[in-house]
């Protein structure tokens, strides 16, 4: 075997089946349809050989498809080169061989969620068969059995708009931002230069948080599991439970952050007198070799605080006022990450299994300021639910917001998305949760004072 066919192997094998099924999408205007029933990236390659668009002496459509599916890693650990490299080859005249409308259905494709593909295959109901929908499973089969019924075309989006005018308007208005800017432009498969360059596009390092460092700093995680202490000492507290499936979500942050080349370091059941000087430990370091500094706290919790083991109250803004440019100089400049897992009211609502990180409803707490985050730049708070809400924990599988944030930081650092992109998603994906048993919901928020753009690439 020739290393040209070696390498296209290797990259096989590193390829999920939804990277298989989006880039044979991309490839639909490419590859004649009488040659469309490919089941694996490896008869999708030898497809495109077969039709001239992959050889050894010129490898770039398979860098395009990378760059689309938004992998990353292996752009550069199977071809040595970086996605900024391929997306400026695309602006080449006749190079980019993808047309721009299919990267427009696979990003819309992205950003659906299950119970919106419900709803878009019941308004389709009048425009394709029931026969045909049936057999619908994703996103992306919709816009196929679109196109085959006629109804889809590059040229012809109407029916495309309707639909998402139905379930998301910002998916409506990616839409139109693509019609309006094909008015006046070339070849669809081409990436028009830009006559007035931004200051992104000039200087993107000036926008992005450097993020280049190896460990890129210390991922602190605190987790709390056993409250028998609270419960014996605090008689507000006698229903407080332990946080089982708490050991699942270390076990992902730890797994996540490790991969983002981050220095993990784990407490368990730390008192609410221990919490503050273990973080201050931390605020009290040198960071100077270090990009970034995160804090996973994982605890049941009220508004604006969270819970020690033994009952007793945190205020959140304390704990992440030790990391300000006065008290922690090291990390001036640098984006410093808080992700909170507790509950932000005082309703507990019993589920089994899933059950809540909220503490007893007679419990009051102090009285907090309204902000959590320092009143300075570089600071991120994810919070997993917002001001007087619950948050819900599967006492087997973890809890939503912490496995969902860990999956989407994992899908989607390698395709070099920013955290403001990955918290939208999660934001919609927990949002779309529900505990059936009460019909509750889940909303987190995430609170930044960030200046730049913060993306963990993984090269």
């Amino acid at each position: 075997m020739g290393d040209f066919h070696f390498l296209l192997y290797s990259i096989c094998n590193e390829l999920r089946p939804e990277d298989v099924c989006s880039m044979q999408f991309l490839c639909r205007d490419l590859i004649p349809h009488r040659h469309q029933d490919i089941h694996d990236a490896k008869h999708l390659f030898l497809a495109l050989q077969k039709h001239g668009l992959l050889d050894k002496d010129n490898m770039f459509i398979i860098m395009e498809l990378l760059f689309y599916i938004q992998r990353n890693d292996l752009l550069w650990n199977k071809l040595q080169i970086k996605r900024e490299v391929v997306q400026s080859q695309m602006g080449i005249p006749g190079k980019a061989k993808i047309s721009r409308y299919r990267n427009l259905l696979l990003e819309l494709k992205e950003n659906v969620t299950n119970e919106e593909l419900k709803a878009i295959k019941k308004n389709l109901h009048n425009k394709i068969s029931k026969s045909k929908l049936d057999k619908v499973t994703s996103m992306l089969d919709i816009f196929i059995e679109m196109e085959n019924t006629g109804i889809l075309d590059e040229n012809s989006l109407e029916n495309l708009k309707d639909i998402f005018r139905e379930t998301d308007e910002n998916l409506l208005k990616k839409i139109n931002d693509y019609e309006n800017s094909r008015i006046g432009s070339g070849s669809p498969c081409e990436l028009q230069e830009n006559p007035n360059p931004t200051e992104a596009q000039l200087e993107p390092t000036k926008l992005v948080y450097k993020m280049d460092s190896c460990p890129r700093g210390i991922c602190l995680i605190i987790k709390n599991y056993n409250f028998d202490t609270a419960r014996q000492e605090v008689p507000e507290l006698y229903n407080m439970k332990d946080r089982k499936g708490t050991e699942e979500d270390e076990e992902s942050l730890r797994r996540v952050f490790t991969l983002l080349r981050f220095e993990t370091v784990v407490y368990k059941d730390l008192k609410g007198d221990q919490i503050l000087p273990t973080i201050q430990l931390y605020s009290k370091q040198d960071h100077e070799k270090s990009d970034c500094f995160i804090c996973c706290i994982l605890s049941h919790g009220n508004k604006g605080v969270v819970y020690g083991t033994d009952g007793q109250s945190v205020a959140i803004r304390v704990l992440a006022s030790g990391f300000s440019r006065l008290k922690c100089t090291s990390l001036a400049g640098k984006p410093k990450v808080f992700f909170i897992q507790g509950c932000q009211g005082r309703e507990y609502h019993r589920a089994v299994p899933l059950e809540s990180d909220a503490g007893n409803v007679s419990l009051g707490c102090a009285k907090m300021e309204e902000d959590l985050t320092p009143e300075e730049p570089d600071f991120l708070l994810g919070m997993a639910t917002m001001k007087h809400y619950l948050s819900y924990r599967h006492t087997k599988e973890g809890c939503w917001y912490i496995q969902s944030l860990c999956r989407h930081l994992e899908e989607m650092c390698p395709r070099g998305e920013d955290i403001h992109s990955i918290l939208t998603r999660v934001n919609k994906d927990v949002s779309s949760k529900n505990d059936k048993r009460i019909l509750g919901k889940q909303m987190p928020q995430p609170c930044a004072t960030l200046c730049k753009k913060l993306v963990f690439p993984i090269n």
